[in-house]
């Protein structure tokens, strides 16, 4: 049984929902302090979302340590 893990990368109000879905993820920027989409979205194998990640962890973006209860109508 596969297992779906959702992690957010946030700066400031702005922020990257990246959701693993088996071998393909999915990166979604969303509003940070609305709780919302802003309807940008990549679908891509892991290791496509995972240089992306890489290239945002770059540009200031930080690992959220808790993912609030808010998020689950996008994440896993």
């Amino acid at each position: 049984m596969r297992q779906d893990t959702s992690f957010l990368y946030q700066k400031n109000t702005s922020g990257y929902l990246v959701t693993i879905r088996g071998d393909f993820a999915e990166l979604t920027k969303v509003n940070c302090k609305e709780h919302r989409s802003e309807y940008i979205r990549l679908e891509a194998p892991v290791e496509v979302i995972r240089q992306s990640v890489s290239k945002l962890t770059k540009q200031g973006y930080k690992l959220c340590v808790h993912l609030d209860l808010q998020w689950r109508n996008l994440a896993a």
